[in-house]
């Protein structure tokens, strides 16, 4: 049903936008809304169907009735491969050849060093830096979360692939290419403002999941210790919306490309090492550890049950 709505969604749109003048200049960014729409499609007419067919039932029995199980280890594992094929578009910008006809051969692997730099950030900060529990994600939370994240998803990984064309742009300007001539303001814009949205996206996500590990250290009376996460948590979020602020500024001044891109990664390797403080507080407080087992306990009796399926 979801892969037909889609294409329903997308063929309706497309139909629209190719015998439509003002559509066709907009073709772009209708396709775009295809996605998000097809979503909020499927939802609105499974909701209007429950209550055509149960008239009388309430709320949780319809969602008992109509919903599929979803294994959401498989989704979340799907998403993370897609994120991390999208990722490859920042190594391809890695991966230039000086004999492409480069002016400054020097630059261009003082550049391409830092971009390095800058690409094991971007994968340390998405797939290192956070741990999240099955029945605390966003898809498990309620049917408006996962759809919210469903929606934002590909909008994050956009970001992430207009982030390695705007590096790719910045490294051919620090290199002096001569096959390839880059307007410079443009590439600075395309890579500050793509990382801002990223951030400011990620920062979304992480508002849509519970915060890891305070479930359980609520549920074995460690309020104290599920306090300090929750600071701790939302500060890590101010510090991502304060960083895409700064991408965002640093567009304007004037800075060459080369040191664009230095203070990116420096700034993407601060956000990766303030959103590992709460692994070192789970790891030094003793006090936590049961939470931790009790996540690892339920992890293995979810997977016997299945198993037993």
């Amino acid at each position: 049903s979801l892969l037909g709505s889609i294409l329903l969604t997308y063929a309706s749109l497309a139909f629209y936008g190719y015998y439509s003048n003002a559509g066709r200049f907009y073709l772009f960014w209708i396709l775009s809304s295809g996605y998000p729409l097809s979503l909020a499609i499927m939802v609105i007419v499974t909701r209007i169907a429950a209550h055509l067919w149960y008239p009388y039932e309430d709320e949780r029995e319809i969602a008992h009735r109509l919903d599929l199980p979803l294994h959401i280890e498989f989704h979340i594992n799907r998403f993370s491969s897609f994120a991390m094929m999208l990722l490859s578009q920042i190594t391809l910008a890695v991966a230039v050849h000086p004999e492409q006809g480069f002016g400054d051969i020097n630059s261009l692997y003082m550049a391409a060093s830092v971009a390095f730099f800058l690409l094991i950030a971007v994968k340390l900060f998405l797939f290192d830096v956070d741990y999240y529990d099955v029945e605390d994600h966003a898809i498990r939370r309620s049917v408006e979360s996962a759809l919210a994240w469903l929606i934002l998803f590909p909008l994050g990984v956009g970001c992430l692939a207009l982030t390695g064309s705007g590096i790719n742009l910045m490294l051919h300007s620090v290199a002096e290419s001569i096959t390839q001539p880059v307007d410079v303001p443009f590439a600075q814009w395309l890579t500050c403002n793509s990382l801002s949205a990223f951030l400011c996206i990620v920062s979304l996500q992480r508002l849509l999941h519970r915060v890891p590990y305070t479930r359980l250290l609520e549920e074995t009376n460690h309020e104290a210790q599920a306090r300090t996460l929750y600071t701790i948590h939302y500060v890590q979020i101010g510090c991502q919306l304060t960083a895409a602020m700064f991408f965002t500024a640093l567009q304007s001044l004037e800075w060459s490309c080369l040191s664009v891109m230095l203070a990116i990664a420096v700034t993407l390797i601060s956000l990766v090492i303030i959103n590992l403080v709460d692994e070192i507080v789970l790891l030094n407080d003793v006090r936590m550890h049961p939470a931790a087992q009790i996540i690892h306990e339920n992890n293995v009796k979810c997977m016997k049950e299945k198993k037993n399926q």
